[in-house]
């Protein structure tokens, strides 16, 4: 999963969720923070096996 994957999924719950529009803005800041390896690693743990 790319960062770019990962705005795209959160842009379409903020799309489907407008409620959370505010609490992800908001946050949007951080995870842009975040390098996407680290973002990489956690998704490819979570995965199932």
């Amino acid at each position: 999963m790319t960062e770019r994957t990962l705005v795209a999924a959160i842009d379409a719950m903020k799309t489907a969720r407008p409620e959370l529009t505010a609490t992800l803005g908001g946050e949007m800041h951080l995870l842009r923070a975040i390098p996407p390896i680290v973002i990489h690693e956690r998704v490819e743990r979570l995965r199932p096996r």
